[in-house]
């Protein structure tokens, strides 16, 4: 089978993370298929705007380039500033890019689209599958499909949902939204084309630092033996809930004065980090016990979770928080706002601790939980190995993806 990656986001030199797990994704597939390649459009905008760092960065990614043997290719796609995807997500976008795919297309013959989002890349990629004469598959993640009725997205979206050849959905709670959703347009969903799977993480590197190691990485960055260090990894943005965070630590601290937090994943420009880090230096009393960091590498993120104590996300909603599952790999005790995502996670077990959405008292109430108890931090881990282990590894649901697509194959004949 050969596959056309179709992504939103993929890294590259100026942002070496950011669809991190799209490329997870594709790799594992590698492994799975004859041949794939991935498309990824990079925002334009004439040098005018160069000066501003997130266009300078832009205009610096290459057009083609080569990342772990696979090839991705890159054709610019015009943004207006500030209206963000708004023009691209649509026939605009299908008509820059067409001519690249089909130059792509003509080389390989790929069996079919494969496209990590349902707005933007998924509202081309059903486009592209017509012109190519070939099956588009999407994959719901999260806000592809919070989408208004009076957003300018909503019409793609109803035309995505019904032109996709096959949907998957990382969530239960994804595919009840588009359910519901169709309904209110008196559109009914074919259950077969409508599909959960989850992405997953991958499960090779469960190996644990020995007490030496965490102890020197600790060391090396600040972090004392007696602290209890409580880490967040992911975008600095509001949606995420590290506004609440940052209020839910200073809470805490005053109870156990051991506790200190780092985020990881700042990136100025790109996010909200500027103005979080004024709120933390508002807060005399958390000078050096809160601090925001740059994104890592993934092996890097792997260190800083088992170097932590407890793994907070306090996101407001997600379709599936793939940062919680590689928590949960690294047996990290975790504390989470009660979204649906993470119940799905939890199941009927306990796996991650919960606070009610949008309280950050009885967020730090969570944690301060896990500190006091150690027959819970054991719980949690032992129950959080399981269900990642069971439900969440990416070699697996990649299986799937291919078993699924080639059934589909065979039966549009």
């Amino acid at each position: 089978m050969k596959i056309l990656a179709f992504v939103p986001a993929y890294p590259y030199s100026g942002h070496p993370f950011s669809g991190i797990f799209n490329e997870r994704c594709v790799t594992e597939l590698n492994h799975l298929t004859e041949h794939i390649e991935v498309l990824a459009p990079r925002p334009y905008f004439p040098p005018i705007l160069h000066f501003i760092p997130r266009w300078a960065i832009y205009s610096n990614i290459k057009v083609f380039e080569k990342r772990n043997g696979i090839q991705i290719h890159r054709p610019p796609l015009f943004q207006i500033p500030k209206l963000g995807n708004a023009f691209v997500a649509n026939w605009g976008g299908f008509i820059q890019i067409r001519n690249t795919a089909n130059k792509i297309h003509q080389n390989n013959r790929f069996d079919l689209i494969l496209s990590f989002d349902l707005l933007g890349t998924g509202g081309m990629a059903w486009r592209l599958g017509r012109l190519l004469g070939i099956p588009a598959i999407g994959w719901a993640t999260g806000s592809d499909v919070r989408i208004k009725k009076d957003s300018p997205f909503y019409s793609e979206l109803l035309k995505s949902l019904r032109k996709l050849d096959l949907i998957f959905y990382q969530s239960h709670e994804l595919r009840d939204i588009v359910t519901n959703l169709l309904k209110k347009v008196q559109h009914s969903a074919d259950v077969s084309k409508h599909i959960v799977l989850s992405r997953g993480i991958p499960l090779n590197s469960m190996r644990l630092f020995s007490y030496e190691k965490r102890q020197q990485f600790r060391k090396k960055h600040g972090i004392r033996s007696k602290n209890i260090f409580v880490l967040y990894v992911g975008r600095i943005v509001k949606s995420k809930g590290v506004f609440d965070l940052v209020e839910a630590i200073s809470i805490a601290q005053k109870q156990n004065s051991k506790i200190i937090c780092k985020l990881i994943g700042a990136i100025p420009g790109f996010d909200e980090s500027h103005v979080l880090n004024k709120i933390i230096r508002s807060k005399p009393d958390m000078e050096n016990k809160i601090e925001l960091l740059p994104p890592v590498a993934p092996t890097e993120v792997k260190n800083w979770m088992q170097a932590a104590d407890i793994y907070a996300f306090p996101s407001f909603n997600e379709g599936m928080p793939n940062s919680v599952l590689e928590a949960l790999s690294n047996r990290l005790p975790t504390v989470a706002y009660d979204i649906p995502a993470i119940r799905e996670i939890n199941h009927d077990q306990l796996a991650i601790l919960t606070a009610p959405l949008g309280s950050p008292h009885l967020f730090s109430e969570r944690l301060l939980q896990i500190c006091r108890s150690k027959e819970l931090r054991q719980q949690l881990i032992n129950t959080g190995i399981k269900r990642v282990k069971t439900d969440f590894n990416i070699s697996k649901q990649m299986e799937k993806v291919i078993t699924i697509s080639k059934n589909f194959l065979l039966d549009k004949g």
